[in-house]
């Protein structure tokens, strides 16, 4: 059923201006039939749609963030300036809980920085989004997902275990919580409870988030592609988040089809929807796929649809615990290719018992991969994504639409050469050079500020 199109004043009521603006966005980004109807009417088109909007502001506000239009022209549209204060407000509230100060491992944060550094420098889209790859922890509730999303950028497979809340499970869960909290510091309560995983295949999902939140005083964000396979549970799930933690965008629909977006929209009002992303994850979205994991699979099939090779989809920067098969990986996200479809590297990978080897392999994992100081006697290797040139006594780094320079000895410049060609530790270098300790001091102290912005790190093991 349409509603009638009215004309509201934003001071009287920003929510629900805010909630239908937007719906509008969902529509026109993600449904090529409202774009096109919009396109020729947008008056008829948002009757249609039911939506209580301007028709002129709404049309101009689109024209605005579709087209490359002055700083001037979008501070003139007002749904455009309330788009601005919810983005600025969200970030206002979650930011705070993803900064590195929350670290008490400084290790690990330590490390977390070099990540985000490199991200930065060789994607233009991790310099744009910073926020993005930070999460320091994952938790997997089941092994593998029913979703089977043709655009999944971790391939997951297909769900074949589910962690169930009994007795014993929910003591080593909440056993395995507390660890992550004394070992990471306040960050861990940003951690999440999925990865490759769809959170609503377990139907304990819920309980485990109760724990979560009594232990760290947080619930942690969810996005689901199940929204509407069982309606009562979902709205259950909102209710238990309540308007706070919606507001703090904890909870995301993903959108597998068009199918998919027309009955979100029919079961749920855009005010329901106000503080929920919508993630327009199908074909026909204006929205690209990072060509990475299943989507990689995808090239050639819609011909319209952009594939981004420069950005990863995965979010987490740390450690992915699966509590089913009972494993810890060291994760963190790269540019997709041919070694890493998933845009994930993969640091190591091992089993745990219980809590007290869960926190033995986390501080192993730290131990190993995370040293504050650069070692000299482990391989190192030049980030692969990012391009070197040298000219006299120079080194030009080109990453992403970015570029950086460095000025050095002749001794640098052959330093950086061989770590730019194969896999060769510190002393092994040194030795070729024949380098005095002078010498070493300021080689070792020139790589330490590459390896400290990410250029420069640890040879992994095979993931083949």
């Amino acid at each position: 059923m349409s509603r009638k199109k009215v004309t509201i004043k934003m001071q009287e009521n920003d929510r629900q201006i805010w909630s239908h603006y937007k719906r509008l966005l969902e529509l026109y980004y993600g449904h090529p039939v409202f774009r096109e109807n919009f396109s020729k009417n947008p008056a008829t088109a948002i009757e249609a749609a039911g939506l209580m909007l301007d028709y002129r502001i709404a049309a101009d506000a689109i024209r605005c963030q579709t087209s490359a239009v002055s700083e001037e022209e979008y501070q003139k549209n007002p749904y455009i300036m309330m788009f601005g204060r919810v983005i600025e407000r969200v970030h206002k509230e979650i930011d705070p809980e993803f900064s590195l100060d929350k670290f008490e491992n400084k290790p690990m944060a330590n490390w977390v920085k070099r990540q985000k550094s490199r991200l930065a420098f060789e994607s233009m889209y991790g310099r744009l989004q910073p926020r993005g790859y930070s999460i320091p922890m994952c938790f997997e509730l089941t092994q593998g997902c029913s979703g089977n999303c043709p655009f999944c950028c971790l391939a997951a497979e297909k769900l074949t275990g589910v962690y169930e809340y009994t007795e014993e499970n929910g003591r080593l869960w909440r056993e395995i919580i507390q660890v992550s909290m004394e070992f990471l510091g306040p960050i861990a309560a940003s951690s999440v409870c999925y990865l490759a995983t769809e959170p609503f295949d377990n139907k304990d999902y819920e309980d485990f988030l109760k724990d979560f939140y009594r232990i760290t005083g947080n619930y942690p964000q969810t996005t689901t592609v199940a929204a509407v396979k069982n309606i009562d549970r979902t709205r259950r799930f909102m209710d238990m988040l309540g308007e706070k933690y919606l507001k703090k965008a904890r909870l995301r629909f993903s959108v597998a089809t068009l199918e998919h977006l027309e009955k979100l929209h029919n079961t749920f009002s855009p005010e329901e929807l106000s503080s929920v992303e919508v993630l327009l994850n199908n074909p026909e979205s204006l929205y690209a796929y990072s060509f990475s994991g299943r989507a990689r699979e995808l090239e050639g099939k819609y011909p319209e649809k952009e594939m981004m090779d420069n950005a990863s989809s995965i979010c987490v920067s740390g450690f992915v615990v699966n509590m089913t098969e009972k494993t810890v990986a060291l994760v963190t996200p790269c540019l997709p290719n041919e070694e890493y479809p998933l845009g994930m590297k993969l640091y190591e990978k091992r089993g745990f018992t219980d809590s007290a080897s869960f926190q033995a392999i986390l501080r192993d994992m730290t131990d190993k991969w995370m040293p504050v100081s650069l070692p000299k006697t482990v391989p190192l290797l030049m980030n692969p994504h990012i391009r070197v040139e040298f000219a006299k006594n120079r080194i030009y780094f080109y990453g992403d639409k970015a570029k950086r320079a460095m000025s050095g000895s002749k001794e640098l410049l052959k330093t950086v050469g061989i770590l730019n060609s194969r896999p060769t530790a510190l002393e092994d270098i040194f030795r070729q050079l024949g380098a005095e300790e002078y010498t070493r001091r300021y080689l070792y102290e020139k790589i330490q500020k590459l390896f400290d912005f990410g250029y420069v790190d640890f040879v992994l093991p095979s993931t083949n």
